[in-house]
């Protein structure tokens, strides 16, 4: 009978500190819960840019620091088609700092009538105006293949600050003009050994009146001084 009460007492206190623990526990949880998010700064573009992204993240303000849902930030900043990437930082108690970098422009491209920068994040911003000092690429222009042709013209020799336009071809072949007028025809395959081989003749001033390299049959070069 006695080790029955005492069992009974044990139970009893089990329950107590239980109930105890469980208030405290909702407590601890509902002061995360009230600490809101009060600031945001966002900075990174320009302050017009900046501006429409921190309206965009308003609803976090009805969030908790601590219980941030961090695919719907992720998901809103990435709609903005001049971010290339971002970073986003909990200052406590209740702020948050998001910074961005900027997509660098690779190129211009007319479609339908609308202008593009082309966008190293693989994204077309639209633009009122065009940048002369970028290549412009024709519109049939595939954007994946062109971040890739990006690519290894950037790991070539050639340097693509003299391009002035990109002709894309079905074949996925490509046509490169340089701002010298020169308009050099690429290989499918083996384009950096044709790059390096454009290179050295639009720098050699033998060639000054060259305006027509013909680089896609292997092992041949074709020059030309007349346009085509």
């Amino acid at each position: 009978m006695m080790q029955h009460q005492i069992d009974k007492k044990k139970l009893l206190i089990y329950v107590i500190f239980f109930l105890v623990l469980s208030t405290l526990n909702n407590i601890t949880i509902n002061n995360f819960n009230l600490v809101k998010i009060s600031k945001i700064e966002v900075s990174g573009l320009n302050n017009e840019d900046n501006l429409y992204i921190l309206n965009q993240l308003k609803f976090l303000k009805l969030e908790s620091i601590f219980f941030l849902n961090k695919e719907n930030i992720i998901d809103t900043i990435k709609k903005n088609n001049l971010v290339e990437n971002f970073y986003i930082k909990k200052k406590y108690p209740s702020s948050l700092d998001v910074k961005l970098n900027k997509t660098k422009f690779l190129a211009n491209i007319e479609l339908n009538g609308n202008r593009f920068f082309v966008g190293s994040n693989g994204k077309l911003i639209k633009t009122d105006y065009l940048n002369n000092d970028l290549p412009y690429l024709s519109e049939s222009t595939s954007i994946d293949e062109f971040l890739y042709f990006n690519k290894v013209i950037k790991k070539s020799i050639f340097d693509y600050n003299q391009i002035s336009n990109i002709y894309f071809f079905p074949s996925k072949r490509w046509d490169i003009k340089t701002k010298k007028e020169i308009l050099i025809k690429l290989p499918i395959e083996n384009i950096n050994e044709a790059l390096k081989n454009a290179h050295y003749i639009v720098n050699d001033k033998k060639f000054l009146n060259i305006k027509h390299i013909d680089l896609r049959i292997e092992n041949q070069i074709i020059l030309n001084d007349k346009k085509k």
